[in-house]
């Protein structure tokens, strides 16, 4: 199963070794996101390390693990679907996301319940994804 990964779905799988983490890397779903994706992690360690108690090293390493896991698409493979996609968003910040997935036609890994809203993406939940 092919699914575009949201900022959200990632951190969950740098800060905790649990489902989140073992759905990325058990090679079961091909994923890929937003070229940026590496820059909002990055925006996010200091919380990532507050929360955790990690070292900042441990929250590098993890970080590293899960966006080897993750293709990472620049903005230019899907401006074409830029349009119709904030159209649908119910969160402006969230198009890039349904833009990759429109484009890549695949569903959208991410547990906010807003996303669910719009009818052109199939939206999945980590809890959608156990049984993968």
């Amino acid at each position: 199963m092919e699914l575009v990964v949201d900022t959200n779905i990632a951190i969950a799988a740098i800060m905790r070794n649990g489902t989140t983490r073992n759905l990325v890397l058990s090679g079961l779903l091909k994923l890929c996101s937003v070229e940026r994706l590496g820059a909002e992690i990055a925006k996010y360690r200091e919380y990532m390390i507050e929360k955790t108690g990690l070292e900042p090293s441990e929250i590098d390493k993890s970080a590293k693990m899960i966006l080897s896991k993750i293709e990472l698409v620049p903005e230019s493979a899907y401006e074409s679907d830029s349009k119709e996609a904030k159209s649908m968003t119910p969160d402006i910040d969230d198009w890039p996301f349904l833009a990759l997935a429109l484009h890549e036609n695949c569903g959208l890994w991410s547990n906010d319940k807003k996303l669910r809203r719009q009818k052109k993406v199939k939206v999945y939940s980590t809890p959608d994804l156990r049984v993968c």
